[in-house]
């Protein structure tokens, strides 16, 4: 098997070991040993306020590197897993959440209904039909991208159990609604689905309503605002500043090193500079903002460097790394940088008092 896939095969392992309730909720059916997205685990709140520690010691055991921790919801944080040493491209991002939650719609399915009836799957836990059909539907709702290979799934989990699926399906959706649902699957008809789009999504919100009462509604606000802040004080990924060449060769080495670290950021943004004026007034919305929302940052310049401006080291807008090519022409050492540069920006909030994933740091 695959660095990831070992790694995700032992992480199943410890879950099961230390009796964390816990279940894989999308795109299993190959895992461990084909990880074809990141891995979703619903988990009860008092082991996902130890996650900091557990994903830490997974990382250190397999000699790998959290490369981001993204609190991306109301009880919901990704962390993406890499050597730091790569000549590949590598990716593993572990997923997890307490009740299924949307943005603006909380606690759309509890984690007590996903994890009380999980069944055994190869060494992992997985949800039971009754209650994956129902969290893959409000999924496609939500996101409004309903598919034929999700049809193609939800057929197969229907007839797994259609008794217990239409009870499922009613006691979330209600009668009328889930009639519809269940038409959409049985007969495969996704333009019924587009038909009733807008009264699938207005229902989508009373079901949310239904779950939440006003602890719940002020607890997931509070923590929205908190995380905002969090995310702000953290930005999740990394400015790279290359210069000492001309612009289209500094582009091609951006591209080059994009192509074997991008399993650990979501995206990238490239900006190309002129002048120190030209970075200030681009820092914000092409800088800050993709830093913010995960994205890493090449800035291209064949003449400044940034690093050499005292207003810019005054305000803390400097670059996270700045890669000399005239100088630093071993483009291995160059990547190990990058990422280690990257893993150290992580580390700094990974046990942040903000994070209600860092409450716990034995278990």
């Amino acid at each position: 098997m695959k660095l990831e896939s070992i790694i995700l095969n032992d992480f199943f392992n410890i879950l099961n070991q230390k009796q964390i309730n816990y279940c894989v909720m999308n795109n299993y059916i190959n895992m461990p040993e084909l990880i074809p997205t990141d891995v979703d685990f619903t988990i009860e709140y008092k082991d996902y306020q130890k996650l900091d520690s557990l994903v830490e010691s997974l990382a250190n055991k397999h000699n790998v590197y959290v490369t981001q921790k993204i609190w991306h919801g109301y009880n919901k944080c990704a962390y993406i897993l890499s050597p730091l040493d790569i000549d590949t491209y590598f990716w593993l991002q572990l997923d997890f959440f307490v009740d299924f939650s949307a943005n603006g719609y909380p606690n759309l399915l509890p984690a007590s209904k996903m994890l009380s009836s999980k069944v055994k799957y190869k060494n992992f836990y997985i949800p039971s039909p009754e209650i994956e059909v129902p969290f893959i539907l409000q999924r496609r709702i939500f996101k409004c991208d309903f598919k034929d290979e999700h049809l193609k799934t939800l057929l197969n989990l229907y007839k797994d159990n259609e008794a217990k699926v239409n009870k499922s399906l009613e006691e979330i959706f209600g009668f009328e609604i889930s009639k519809i649902l269940i038409n959409v699957i049985v007969n495969k008809d996704l333009e019924l689905f587009t038909t009733n789009y807008s009264l699938l999504n207005k229902y989508l919100k009373t079901v949310s309503n239904n779950n939440t009462n006003l602890i719940y509604s002020t607890k997931y606000y509070l923590s929205q605002l908190i995380r905002t802040i969090y995310r702000v004080y953290y930005p999740n990924s990394i400015s790279i500043q290359l210069l000492g060449k001309p612009t289209d060769e500094l582009k091609k080495v951006s591209i080059d090193i994009d192509d074997l670290i991008s399993g650990s950021f979501h995206g990238t943004s490239t900006i190309k500079i002129n002048s120190l004026s030209s970075y200030y007034k681009q820092y914000l919305k092409k800088v800050l903002i993709p830093k913010i929302t995960k994205r890493k940052v090449f800035i291209l310049s064949n003449k400044y460097n940034i690093e050499e401006s005292l207003l810019i080291k005054i305000l803390g807008t400097s670059a996270n790394i700045t890669i000399d090519l005239n100088v630093e022409k071993d483009f291995k050492k160059i990547i190990f940088n990058i990422m280690k540069t990257q893993n150290k920006q992580t580390m700094k909030h990974l046990y942040s008092v903000l994070s209600p994933t860092s409450k716990k740091r034995n278990f």
